[in-house]
């Protein structure tokens, strides 16, 4: 199970260095927003989980589908997922 697991993982890019630009492209995404959202509030930014579910989730849609999605536009797909979290 464990042999099955990490090859499975390794289909789907982990371990390269694509899945690292990846996370770190969507990283940068959510930090520049963060920034955005600071400078809006006077410094302060709230209610960040589903900003951090969005990002994460689309670090995996990324990796199944070749694109990312994005997280400010409301989708009712990406919102029923979340809702369930």
């Amino acid at each position: 199970m464990r042999r099955f697991s990490l090859l499975a993982l390794r289909d789907f890019g982990v371990g390269k260095t694509a899945l690292d630009e990846i996370v770190q492209m969507e990283a940068s995404v959510l930090t520049s927003y963060f920034e955005k959202e600071a400078k809006k509030n006077g410094g302060i930014v709230s209610d960040i989980k589903p900003k951090c579910q969005s990002a994460t989730a689309n670090v995996i849609h990324s990796i199944l589908f070749g694109f990312r999605l994005l997280f400010y536009v409301k989708s009712p797909f990406i919102g029923s997922i979340l809702n369930h979290s």
